[in-house]
């Protein structure tokens, strides 16, 4: 009988649990890699053609890997989750598979997905290889999980400092295989191929790109990872998103910066931060599975009273808002398929504060675009930046769009480059829009809603909706 290694949102050889699994569970033969298309339910989740571009040639990369170990990587085109089941029984019994080893997905499609094939009478050996720390590792004092990230990451630092090894299996169990020739795998999806090239693939790549940040960059990380107009992030977002690259690694390289190469413990708390930010959204997941059906995560907010807008929305997605911090923005992502993450919380606090668009909507765009989407994060971040997620006083803050342009883009460089009718503006001029007519002075976009007004509209709205006593700050 042979194993089965299903590989889902961990396109990796390295610090792998299934895979690991796997391997040490096989002996005479190794096992079979097996990875699953379900271009429909892709579809029904709004996810990328940019992240599926990317995915496909990560996985060619995986593919390479496992052939030289000997593990063949096979795919099977299976459009909705709900045939899963009976489409992965047909593979087993071709195959003699008698154990499938996998580690865990979260969101609540892919846990009923899984249900059903052990339901199907499928053997289903599946890790919990989602982080650092699994979910029910950290619990407050009532057991619960933690509701604020500050307390939450209060507790993972502390079990991180008292955990001194490096975390997951960093190399393989051994095995004695001989290499076998990969396959090429096309994915069925509705695809412009090469819509990714930009972003290298491979895990060899990814780790060497975690390494050099860890060793080079994180002593400026903590003061540059805001300024959109310089490379002060790690840019390894799309590694994480379809797991090349897992937390564990990341936590444990960027202590080893700051212990080996004398990093400096402000960058490297700072990256760390970033990382339990993810752990800390995807445990959610599991706690409040109607997250995934588009539930706020605080119910006080379920009577908000959007705005149903359709041409401010259309602005907002375009880069015509009139705001040249926001629509530099909404042009990097409809350019790239990136976005970097403060200007993430500043589109998102516009469309949702500023033109009080369902936050629903701008999740739903993001995910159509990002090459990154994870969508915990994409979630968790939306209704942070929203106001009806998971933090202690969320509904009064309205990020001013022309302060942060200031602040983070001072000589509008950033700005500059995906607005080039711009270029011989002052910035100045262009970081306060509602002070200077652009549109007089550079034929540029009106002000889709003016600064204070849409600010005091925001305040009352959400105060009177979510029932807050606050003054707002």
């Amino acid at each position: 009988m042979t194993n089965l290694v299903w590989f889902r949102n961990d396109i990796r050889t390295q610090d792998n649990q299934a895979l690991n699994a796997a391997i040490e569970a096989s002996d005479q033969q190794p096992p079979i890699a097996l990875f699953i298309e379900s271009g429909a339910q892709w579809a029904r989740h709004h996810r990328s053609a940019r992240q599926i571009d990317f995915l496909e040639r990560s996985l060619n990369d995986l593919g390479e890997s496992l052939a030289s170990m000997g593990i063949a990587l096979k795919i099977l085109h299976v459009p909705l989750y709900a045939d899963v089941a009976s489409a992965l029984q047909e593979f087993c019994n071709e195959h003699g598979i008698s154990e499938i080893f996998a580690n865990e997905e979260i969101a609540l499609n892919e846990r009923l997905r899984d249900q059903s094939v052990i339901n199907a009478g499928l053997k289903l050996t599946s890790f919990e290889d989602i982080g650092v720390f699994g979910a029910s590792t950290l619990a407050n004092r009532q057991g619960g999980m933690f509701r604020v990230f500050s307390a939450y990451k209060k507790a993972w630092l502390k079990k991180f400092e008292a955990t001194p090894r490096l975390f997951g299996p960093s190399m393989l169990a051994d095995s004695s295989w001989n290499a076998i020739s990969a396959t090429k795998i096309r994915l069925h999806s509705n695809l412009n191929r090469g819509i990714s090239e930009s972003w290298p693939v491979g895990e060899e790549t990814a780790y060497q790109a975690l390494e050099s940040f860890c060793q080079d960059e994180l002593d400026r990380y903590d003061d540059e990872r805001d300024r959109v107009d310089i490379e002060g992030t790690s840019k390894l977002s799309p590694f994480f998103a379809i797991g090349v690259l897992t937390t564990r690694q990341g936590a444990a390289l960027a202590r080893e910066g700051m212990l080996l190469y004398n990093m400096s413990r402000e960058g490297c708390q700072t990256f760390i931060s970033q990382l339990i930010w993810r752990e800390f959204y995807r445990i959610w997941l599991i706690e409040m599975p109607e997250l995934c059906k588009g539930y706020n995560f605080n119910e006080s907010a379920d009577g908000l009273q959007w705005n149903d807008d359709e041409v401010a929305f259309e602005r907002w997605r375009n880069g015509e808002t009139g705001y040249p911090i926001i629509d530099a923005a909404m042009k990097q992502l409809n350019e790239t398929g990136w976005m970097h993450n403060r200007l993430r919380m500043i589109v998102a606090s516009f469309l949702s504060k500023h033109l009080l668009i369902d936050w629903r909507l701008g999740e739903q765009y993001f995910s159509e675009q990002l090459i990154d989407h994870s969508f915990a994060l994409n979630n968790g971040g939306w209704q942070w930046s929203a106001g009806t997620g998971c933090d202690a006083q969320p509904w009064f803050r309205v990020f001013n769009p022309e302060l942060q342009s200031a602040k983070f883009d001072p000589d509008a460089r950033f700005i500059k480059h995906y607005i080039p009718e711009l270029a011989n503006v002052a910035p100045k001029m262009i970081h306060e829009p509602s002070k200077h007519d652009l549109n007089k002075k550079a034929n540029y976009h009106s002000l889709i809603v003016e600064q204070r007004y849409a600010r005091d509209r925001a305040l009352a709205v959400f105060k009177q909706s979510m029932g807050k006593e606050q003054e707002a700050g």
